[in-house]
């Protein structure tokens, strides 16, 4: 909820309210995410290219990753990773917010710009018309 309302309050100014429904589970529906430091498959990778770094990205949307994580995911240094993150910036790809980087969603971010002049055109197409 803080990472939501973080990216709220610097990236969509737009937004005045946001409503977040959420459960707390019982114990026994918990489900354990295992530590993938533990697990050794012996299938390292053994190039990682640009497009490994943007699927992380891809699948760990809407939430964004510290480069130690993405680097500890592709078995790589932060020095590779923060090559092809740069490189993803360049392109528009992907953005730094905060200390963690996610991908952009130019669809998202298309549509709401789309809809807010949308409503600035219907607002002064009413007021004009009085």
């Amino acid at each position: 909820m803080k990472r939501a309302m973080t990216l709220l309050h610097k990236e969509y100014t737009e937004i005045a309210e946001v409503i977040i429904d959420y459960k707390i589970v019982d114990e026994d529906e918990q489900v354990a995410i295992p530590d993938a430091t533990q697990y050794d498959s012996g299938s390292e990778l053994e190039e990682v290219t640009i497009g490994h770094v943007q699927e992380i990205l891809e699948h760990a949307y809407p939430n964004g990753l510290p480069t130690s994580t993405i680097s500890e995911c592709l078995r790589c240094s932060n020095e590779e990773t923060l090559e092809f993150l740069e490189e993803l910036k360049t392109n528009g790809i992907v953005r730094m917010v905060g200390d963690e980087w996610i991908r952009v969603d130019t669809k998202k971010v298309d549509e709401s710009i789309e809809a807010h002049r949308n409503a600035n055109a219907a607002s002064a197409a009413s007021t004009s018309g009085q």
